[in-house]
Order: C-alpha cells, then sequence, then structure tokens
C-alpha cells in the first residue's frame, strides 16, 4: 500500500542524474523539432527544456522548467511558449490534492494518487515519468496540462507495442493507454528516456546519443 503523499515527501526516490538530453522529434520519418532537457538536483530537482520545431506548419519554440520534491510528486511547472510570432506564459503549482493554473484550480480526482504533468508538444514531463511511475508503483495519476488548463487520467498500460529498431534491448517499455496512448522507452538504471512512440499521430521522439 502506498503511503500518503505527504509521508512520501521525507523519502529519496531514484530519478535521472543531472545532466544534459538532448532528444530529435520525427513524424511519419520527417523531422519537426529538437529538444534539449537539463536536469539539476539541489534539494528539489528541476527538469528544464528549451525546445524548437514546428505546430502545423508554424515555426515555434519554447522553454519550461519542471520542479520535483525529492518523491518525484510536482510542485510547479513554468513554460513560456511562442508560436509563428504569438507568445504565451503559464504557471502551475502542485500540492498532493490541487494543481492550480492561473485562478484555475485542478483537483486531485477520485483513483489517481499524484499529480504529473504532461504538455502537449514537449519533453520535459514526459521525461519524469519513468521515474515517477517506477516510485508510486505504477499507480494511477492525473495528467496536468499546463497550457490548455485540463487533467486527464494517465495509467500505466500492458500494451506498448513491439521494440523500435533502435531502441537497446536492455531498455524498458513504460506504456499508457486511454485518450492519449503512447509509450515511453527508458534505461532502468538512470531512469532516463531513450525514446517516446506516439502511433495515433505517426510521431516518434528519440534521444540524440553523444
Amino acid at each position: 500500500m502506498l503511503l500518503p503523499p505527504m509521508t512520501l515527501a521525507s523519502v529519496q526516490s531514484p530519478a535521472p542524474p543531472p545532466g544534459t538530453y538532448a532528444y530529435t522529434a520525427t513524424v511519419a520519418g520527417k523531422p519537426v523539432g529538437t529538444a534539449t532537457i537539463t536536469v539539476t538536483d539541489n534539494g528539489v530537482i528541476e527538469i528544464a527544456e528549451r525546445a524548437v520545431g514546428s505546430l502545423n506548419g508554424q515555426p515555434g519554440s519554447a522553454q519550461a522548467v519542471l520542479t520535483l520534491r525529492s518523491d518525484l510528486a510536482p510542485i510547479a511547472y513554468t513554460g513560456n511558449y511562442e508560436i509563428a510570432g504569438a507568445q504565451q506564459h503559464t504557471d502551475v503549482t502542485l500540492t498532493p490534492t490541487t494543481a492550480t493554473i492561473g485562478s484555475h484550480a485542478i483537483a486531485l480526482t477520485p483513483g489517481a494518487t499524484h499529480f504529473v504533468v504532461v504538455e502537449p508538444g514537449l519533453m520535459a514531463g514526459i521525461f519524469a515519468l519513468p521515474a515517477e511511475m517506477h516510485a508510486w508503483n505504477d499507480a494511477p495519476a492525473l495528467a496536468v496540462m499546463p497550457s490548455l488548463a485540463q487533467g486527464f487520467p494517465i495509467v500505466p498500460s500492458a500494451s506498448t507495442g513491439p521494440r523500435p529498431a533502435g531502441v537497446a534491448t536492455s531498455d524498458v517499455a513504460l506504456g499508457f493507454g486511454g485518450q492519449f496512448p503512447f509509450t515511453i522507452w527508458y534505461d532502468p538504471n538512470t531512469f532516463v528516456t531513450d525514446e517516446v512512440d506516439v502511433p495515433g499521430q505517426g510521431l516518434v521522439v528519440s534521444r540524440t546519443q553523444p
């Protein structure tokens, strides 16, 4: 049985090691963007992202910072986005029971034990998921989409699809079904994501090896 969220705050959970990780996104094999993730750990874990790419043919860029407690529960998210010259800023603060986006509050739904942050088109929140799910024994969570001020249930699924050709044989799959199905392939020793597959969109995000 999971301990209550406030008790878990004192437990140090495995997380991707500090460092910089680069990714390239393709749709139907065509490059559509790149992202750089930088992880720091100074008592709280920060996952910072810089991304550039295109959305519906329009150029865009984004900067985001996801802040996690030592038990990997998110406590804050900040995003600054620019699409075709239009700018958007979003801030999220999270407690064990509520995520607040501006004046809008999202309550943790029955059955979910934690919040996670999954911003469409960006990697920071997805990058955190393998370590979060491991720390929480694959418990159901409520995913917050900051730019849309919405949440949706997220539960690991046994259905992950075949192992992609470029993924190491030692990598482990973390699949999610439901409204937005996708699979994360990651190193089980470091919890670093190597590939994300979103079959419904033909989207593949691959780690660029140094």
